[in-house]
């Protein structure tokens, strides 16, 4: 009579067969998994960069509006970078405008060249005889995006209201306020934020932020747009300071904010005008272990003036990092149709 039960041999190998088989299916699986997110970063970069191309395409719309509405206006702008802002028409501003909570959105106007001997427009670095063009205008779009990545430095208790520093001075010249900083770690830094106010009742200069290495009055490292004081509130806040281009800092290593404004403070009689509030703190020693604040940088036009080392004081600020990011840059000529 025959045994109808499986040999002991046949099932040990169908056992193998079964666990090779689920191998195979989980290393498939997995494949598919790796291959799907891919797939959605790759989608989501597209679908952030056709964004940012609308928005540099609706921004170069917004410059033809305003040069149909007054070439002088619109030529006016060759002055520096500025933002765009809708209200019943298009305008420009020096305040920063963060676009759905992504984008930033800069337009610079710049002259435009003519070679001599047939009116191309060239380079300013051009060695052909050329001369500028006063009805045509050379527009850059640029719509830059991140991803905030965490903080490089921070310091938040400074919430101590005053004016730490008479900056921006009115018209004495008194000169800067200044907070170094060092990162925890390698980094790069997209935008510096610092907890301020107008102080009640006046109408404080623009201001703008200064990254400095080495000391107070170093060499600029980044800087940013100026901002508008005169239309802080006049509650301490976080206002934020979008850095003009991104930068690499080195862990462990000392940078310093430098709060300026325009007119410039360090000038006697510019016609700078204050003051603003920068939080600050002030205990037995620095609270900040990485850094610590000073005043009067730079004061009465001396360049090397580093001030007053304030070892008891702190200002309150936040450096945040990019973890990735990108740009969209669109470049037109537009001319004035007046003329």
């Amino acid at each position: 009579m025959l045994n109808s039960r499986t040999p002991y041999r046949e099932r040990g190998a169908s056992l193998i067969e079964v666990v090779i088989g689920a191998a195979i299916v989980v290393v498939v699986l997995i494949g598919a998994l790796s291959a799907f997110q891919v797939f959605l970063r790759s989608g989501l970069a597209t679908t952030t960069k056709l964004q940012a191309a609308f928005l540099a395409e609706e921004g170069i719309e917004a410059a033809r509006s305003i040069r149909d509405r007054s070439w002088s206006e619109f030529s006016g702008l060759s002055s520096g970078t500025y933002h765009l802002v809708l209200g019943s028409q298009w305008n420009t501003t020096t305040t920063p405008q963060l676009i759905d909570g992504v984008f930033t959105r800069t337009i610079s106007v710049g002259d435009v060249y003519r070679r001599t001997s047939d009116s191309d427009i060239v380079p300013s670095t051009s060695p052909d005889s050329k001369a500028i063009d006063l009805n045509t205008k050379r527009v850059l779009l640029r719509v830059s995006w991140g991803e905030t990545g965490g903080m490089l430095a921070s310091y938040e208790n400074g919430t101590t209201d005053g004016s730490l520093g008479s900056f921006p001075s009115n018209n004495a010249g008194d000169g800067d306020v200044v907070q170094s900083f060092t990162p925890i770690e390698d980094g790069t830094a997209a935008s510096v934020e610092i907890y301020a106010k107008r102080a009640a009742g006046t109408s404080p200069s623009a201001v703008y932020v200064e990254l400095r290495g080495g000391s107070a009055v170093g060499p600029v490292i980044a800087s940013s747009a100026t901002q508008d004081a005169a239309s802080w509130s006049t509650t301490l806040s976080w206002i934020a300071f979008p850095l003009s281009s991104s930068v690499a800092l080195s862990g462990g290593t000392e940078y310093f904010l430098r709060l300026r404004s325009v007119p410039d403070s360090t000038v006697v009689f510019s016609g700078s005008s204050g003051p603003v509030h920068w939080g600050y703190r002030q205990t037995a020693s620095s609270p900040y272990s990485g850094g610590a604040a000073r005043r009067y940088v730079g004061r009465q036009g001396n360049q090397n003036d580093q001030g007053q080392l304030l070892s008891q004081y702190d200002f309150s600020f936040r450096i945040s990092a990019i973890e990735s990011g990108g740009s969209v840059e669109h470049i037109t000529y537009l001319t004035n149709l007046f003329e």
